[in-house]
């Protein structure tokens, strides 16, 4: 559903115990929809078997592009979670610092709605339906939110969560930075000083 949505903030995906069919609401930043996009129509498209970027892939009957899996391998096969944790996941995290499993990923998040939500409801009665729209969008099978609201009351997890979200933005930034700068010349070509 990623790629029939054209990428535009919300995707369908199959979930934990979803038996294959696409039932959890994901949503991404313009961003990363604009890597995604960059991704299926530079990479995934050399990796697939019939060379499709996003244009093609539109152009497919929904139920087509449900069976086609969004992330390949270099074998132009499906990439499966281990693979995708080994190889893009866990580098990427060592290069930033962190450890940080996938899963996390999905607790963050609901903590910083969570924490969004708390802060912005005028009323009881909106508390109340703004945490019901999170246990929806979640897809919960069990209300899972009296578990967050323990934890973060114990941990105060909204300040973590922000402090590593701080901490990602000025890695990224400082990583941006750097690659701006040009690079300086071999120690040993004489400078235009000493000429």
């Amino acid at each position: 559903m990623a790629l029939y949505s054209g990428f535009m903030r919300e995707m369908l995906s199959i979930s934990k115990g979803s038996h294959g069919r696409r039932v959890k609401r994901l949503f991404i930043t313009d961003r990363t929809a604009k890597v995604l996009r960059h991704y299926v129509d530079e990479q995934r498209a050399r990796l697939d078997p019939r060379g499709y970027g996003l244009a093609e892939l539109t152009t497919l009957p929904v139920e087509a592009l449900h069976h086609l899996p969004l992330f390949l391998t270099r074998r132009g096969t499906s990439m499966n979670p281990d693979h995708f944790r080994r190889d893009y996941w866990a580098p990427a995290l060592n290069a930033a610092g962190l450890q940080v499993r996938c899963h996390q990923v999905r607790h963050w998040f609901v903590t910083q709605a969570l924490n969004d939500i708390h802060q912005r409801a005028r009323s009881a009665e909106e508390l109340l339906s703004l945490r019901g729209a999170l246990r929806e969008l979640m897809a919960w099978k069990s209300d899972m939110l009296p578990i967050y609201d323990q934890a973060i009351c114990r941990h105060n997890l909204p300040e973590l969560a922000h402090r590593i979200h701080a901490r990602i933005e000025r890695e990224h930034r400082h990583d941006r930075a750097r690659r701006s700068q040009p690079a300086s010349p071999p120690s040993h070509l004489p400078r235009a000083s000493e000429c």
